[in-house]
């Protein structure tokens, strides 16, 4: 759950993933009808990162919403 535009929390066995925008941008554009796809540019977010935080249960995520 983002936090704000740039703070997220994530929980349970959720793995925090990054895109790359500009060749996100790229592969819509360049999206095909059918077959395989338009590729772009992922990676994932390190453990300890200072823009997410951990939730270890739904009931502490609503609290922290509140």
């Amino acid at each position: 759950m983002y936090v704000d535009e740039l703070q997220a929390l994530v929980g349970g066995t959720a793995i925090s993933l990054g895109f790359s925008n500009s060749t996100l941008k790229a592969a819509l554009r360049d999206r095909p009808m059918d077959g395989a796809g338009s590729r772009f540019d992922a990676f994932v977010i390190p453990t300890h990162c200072p823009t997410i935080g951990p939730v270890n249960s739904l009931s502490e995520l609503y609290d922290m919403i509140r």
